[in-house]
């Protein structure tokens, strides 16, 4: 396979994935009564990542091709591929999923938290993609990346079926006390306080299983830096 015909590949495999997210979205809604203007706005959030994506496969390859005849820029272009992928593994790691929904008291602030988690996976996902294409001398970071890919991958279909019923129950919540329904409330926070607990059980696996993963990647980084002769003490 040509290297054009890779990177048409994974845009073709980004948009799967977009429009996937937007069939769950229909699902999820599904419970709540999706109405004409969540319709339009999936709709235009899909044709967007379509775009978004084309664009920057094309900047990439475009880049890529001008640039491969330039070691410096390879390296650097490299260098960035890691640390990028580091960085966002990180925040998934030690920030989003250590984060307790109960902390998110708006509602809105939930909705938003959901959507900058499964848009942080899909950035992971590509991240690694861009990192295989610039990266290929280190056997032992490429297989500790794959092991944060599959990892996320994991989580991302734990995350997409399992936290939609954390939401549900806390709009539960917020509506039982807009309306004063305070007996409703009282049961409604035992069932919040259950799904949450089993939530975290069954998540806690696969954070583990991410954080060792994580920790061979770091590892195995800093080991790459400090054979350049640079040492960048990631913690």
């Amino acid at each position: 396979m040509g290297f054009t015909d890779f990177l048409y590949l994974l845009c073709g495999g980004i948009i799967f994935a977009a429009i996937q997210l937007g069939i769950g979205f229909f699902r999820e809604k599904g419970k709540n009564y999706a109405t004409k203007q969540d319709i339009v706005e999936i709709t235009h959030s899909i044709e967007n990542v379509k775009k978004d994506y084309r664009v920057q496969i094309e900047e990439l390859k475009a880049g890529f091709q001008m640039n491969i005849g330039n070691k410096a820029v390879i390296r650097e272009k490299t260098n960035e591929a890691l640390l990028q992928f580091f960085e966002d593994s990180m925040i998934l790691l030690h920030e989003k999923l250590t984060s307790n929904p109960l902390d998110h008291f708006d509602i809105k602030e939930t909705v938003e938290y959901q959507k900058s988690t499964l848009h942080l996976f899909t950035e992971i996902y590509l991240e690694y993609y861009r990192l295989l294409l610039y990266f290929s001398g280190n056997e032992d970071i490429i297989n500790s990346a794959r092991n944060i890919l599959l990892a996320t991958i994991e989580i991302r279909k734990f995350f997409k079926e399992r936290f939609v019923d954390v939401k549900t129950s806390l709009i539960n919540e917020d509506f039982e006390v807009k309306e004063n329904k305070m007996k409703n409330y009282k049961e409604t926070v035992l069932k919040t306080d259950k799904i949450l607990s089993n939530y975290h059980k069954d998540l806690s696996p696969l954070h583990e299983k991410l954080n060792d993963a994580f920790e061979e990647y770091r590892i195995n980084l800093n080991i790459y830096f400090q054979e350049m002769g640079i040492n960048i003490g990631l913690e």
